[in-house]
């Protein structure tokens, strides 16, 4: 039952419409194990209002409460039914990037990750996370141009504590001492968007530490780290160890490896996307819609489905 006002539903509509969501939303989290307490996070209300709503001791808007529990359950069950999102797969270019962590972690070295967007880069690294529990992953942002804030995204994943009020050198020497003799692997993706003194903050550690640090990021990653041969750099870009350029070429193994036995004409579109701007992320995209776009259309996935996934994804219409 979609919402609907409360002057337009009569009373015994509305308790009605309460008791059977009610119900509903128990036997979901019976069935999920999912918590009130991320259910009430995701509908905007506090998780002491949806426990007594459940309970049928809600003083507030019952019918408004409801509305918004139907909301997200028919939105779980379309999410459930839906082509589910490509996860970790093995291609020409995440082994290269396992490859780079790899060598920095257990050298001690600093690798770089650099090149085209969309190619799978950041699926890796969290792969390679996932893989080693030791290494820490950190995935930067414009925010992340000041020494202190990528220090403060640091310290929280070890567990400490960063003071606002603490000099750098505070802050600096305090993710040395809890990285110092562990060996451990930091990884910093999207590093284009740290400046110099942070890129500077970060070889330093990696030098005092004696840890292995990977900086992954677009094109613009290598052009700052070059320097144009500008000494400011010097020190940071000689100590990387090993390097790889990701490029956009992706062979027709790696797209088969994501999309699977989809036929030869439909592999062919893919395989196409996957080597225009955007690569492997906007081959995924397609494939995703179009995916979903062939379960109303008789479930088996056609070129026409990818053509219109494709006109969809960059403004056009389906016809």
């Amino acid at each position: 039952m979609a919402s609907a006002a409360r002057s337009t539903v009569s009373d015994g509509v509305q308790t009605e419409f309460i008791v059977e969501t009610r119900a509903a939303l128990v036997a979901h989290i019976e069935r999920t194990g999912e918590t009130q307490t991320a259910i009430a996070k995701a509908i905007a209300i506090s998780g002491a209002a949806l426990s007594q709503w459940i309970r049928d001791e809600y003083m507030g808007d019952s019918f408004g409460v409801a509305n918004k529990v139907r909301s997200y359950l028919d939105l779980t069950a379309a999410r459930a039914v839906a082509p589910k999102v490509v996860g970790f797969v093995e291609t020409s270019v995440s082994r290269e990037v396992l490859t780079v962590c790899s060598f920095a972690h257990v050298n001690r070295e600093i690798g770089l990750v650099y090149g085209e967007a969309g190619m799978g880069k950041t699926m890796a690294l969290r792969e390679y996370r996932s893989q080693h529990p030791d290494a820490i992953y950190v995935r930067c942002d414009p925010s992340c141009a000041t020494p202190q804030a990528v220090l403060e995204l640091l310290l929280a994943e070890l567990g400490r504590k960063y003071r606002t009020n603490d000099l750098l050198h505070r802050h600096i020497k305090s993710l040395v001492e809890a990285l110092s003799g562990t060996g451990r692997l930091v990884i910093l993706d999207e590093a284009q968007f740290l400046g110099v003194k942070a890129l500077e903050v970060m070889r330093s550690i990696h030098d005092s530490a004696e840890i292995g640090l990977v900086l992954a990021g677009n094109l613009e990653v290598y052009a700052r780290l070059h320097g144009e041969g500008t000494a400011q750099f010097a020190q940071l870009f000689s100590r990387i160890g090993i390097r790889r350029h990701v490029k956009l070429s992706v062979p027709e193994e790696d797209v088969f490896s994501i999309a699977g036995d989809v036929g030869a004409e439909c592999l062919k579109v893919l395989h196409a996307r996957a080597n225009e701007r955007g690569g492997l992320r906007r081959m995924v995209k397609v494939l995703r819609l179009g995916r979903e776009l062939a379960g109303t259309d008789g479930g088996v996935l056609a070129r026409k489905h990818l053509d219109v996934a494709e006109r969809m994804l960059v403004g056009g219409s389906r016809k």
